[in-house]
């Protein structure tokens, strides 16, 4: 294109000119002309490879800090207006560079302010494209790519919103916060009558369709529990969506009437569950979460029985053995559930018997880990714990005795 050209040849004059001089950087501050033609090039309606180009010259500007800041908006605008066919073309080279262009815009210092409405909507609502677009549009290889491309810049667009929703002066960036993490939570949840608030600008109806975008949403909401969790705590919105919209979802798909006729394609939805409740249990013990870490543990000690499928049984080992390998978190359960004041009556179950049956199921499957030291770092000797799952164990086995036993002379007699 005759504009592209002409913008080319003005940049290579001009670092050509500016390579007798030092400071390079300087140049390119106060010289647009290089900016320019990334744009041009990003905008051209002609070559997709051309558009990729065009994407990368302006993150890299952009991370080198050379763009200015009343030209960042226009910048992260054009670099979501690529034509969708060209996203695709050349192994999808144009749109791993657009998403990493995004990211790359949002977190440059000279981004002031830090976090708006308006251009975070854009780059989310980029990468939220990438994720239900790509499965439809390119080949499976790509769209593998995409998506993790996608997921990635995601994160850091978040990231960045969060960090700054901590600084207390900064209401715009927690009101933000806020907003993406209810629409995150509101993807997750795949409810037909539901909406997006305008945080992350895309088409609900297209979210909602798309598996991929529904477990990218779930592992995005898990990143900000465990590395933003102190923000939960302190802000009420937050930790209402969490407890109230989220938790359900957790809830929910490890019920056992969810799983019964599961496909291994649901196998990346529940890994996605099981870190959430790992991120609750590691992070959020202590903060009121103990009725939904509960509930969660007896549904996946159900789903260790025999009708499940094998690959199900396997993720809840994972899961579980994970638990019963950390003191810590073993000190946790036994603190919330164990009620010293419960009569012991064999045919009351205790809180502690979830535990029991879990160390039990994983000695069963030969999952146990063998070793009788220490296996983190944070190991300390809990011998209250042990002591007391020692006793529900006993328990429980006595109770299968027993039972086996009737069993066994109901057989005989009928016999």
């Amino acid at each position: 294109q005759p504009a592209v050209r002409a913008a080319a040849e003005s940049v290579v004059a001009g670092v050509r000119a500016v390579a007798r001089h030092t400071d390079e950087k300087a140049w390119f501050e106060t010289h647009e002309d290089a900016l320019e033609l990334f744009l041009s090039a990003t905008t051209n309606e002609e070559s997709s490879e051309m558009a990729a180009r065009g994407l990368s010259g302006v993150s890299k500007l952009a991370k080198a800090e050379c763009v200015r800041e009343n030209r960042l908006a226009e910048c992260l605008q054009k670099a979501s207006q690529v034509p969708e066919t060209f996203l695709v073309e050349h192994e999808a080279c144009t749109w791993l560079e657009q998403l990493k262009c995004v990211a790359t815009l949002l977190e440059s210092k000279r981004n002031v302010p830090k976090v708006s409405e308006a251009s975070v909507s854009i780059a989310l609502g980029t990468c939220a494209r990438g994720m239900y677009l790509a499965k439809k549009s390119a080949t499976a290889k790509e769209s593998g790519m995409v998506v993790s491309q996608a997921i990635s810049s995601a994160r850091r667009i978040l990231d960045t919103v969060f960090v700054e929703a901590k600084k207390n002066d900064n209401e715009e960036a927690l009101s933000v916060a806020e907003k993406t993490f209810q629409d995150l939570v509101t993807i997750s949840r795949r409810e037909e009558d539901d909406c997006l608030s305008g945080a992350i600008d895309c088409e609900y109806k297209h979210v909602r369709e798309s598996t991929v975008a529904t477990v990218a949403s779930i592992e995005l909401c898990n990143a900000l529990v465990e590395s933003h969790f102190d923000l939960f705590q302190k802000n009420e919105m937050l930790m209402r969506t969490l407890k109230e919209r989220f938790c359900p979802i957790v809830e929910e798909t490890l019920e056992k009437k969810f799983f019964c006729a599961a496909e291994t394609t649901d196998f990346a939805q529940r890994r996605a569950v099981l870190q959430t409740l790992k991120s609750f249990v590691k992070v959020g013990r202590g903060g009121g979460f103990e009725k939904c870490i509960k509930t969660c543990l007896d549904r996946l000690v159900s789903s260790l029985e025999s009708e499940m499928p094998a690959w199900l049984r396997a993720s809840s080992l994972e899961i579980l053995r994970f638990f019963c390998a950390d003191g810590d978190i073993c000190s946790f359960l036994h603190d919330a559930y164990y009620d010293p004041t419960k009569k012991d009556d064999s045919d009351t179950e205790t809180p502690l018997g979830s535990i029991c049956l879990i160390q039990a199921r994983i000695v069963q499957s030969g999952l146990s880990m063998n070793s009788s030291e220490p296996t983190t770092s944070s190991w300390k000797p809990q011998g209250v714990v042990y002591d007391a799952v020692q006793k529900e164990f006993e328990k429980k086995m006595q109770k299968l005795s027993i039972a086996m036993k009737k069993k066994s002379k109901k057989n005989n007699t009928t016999g």
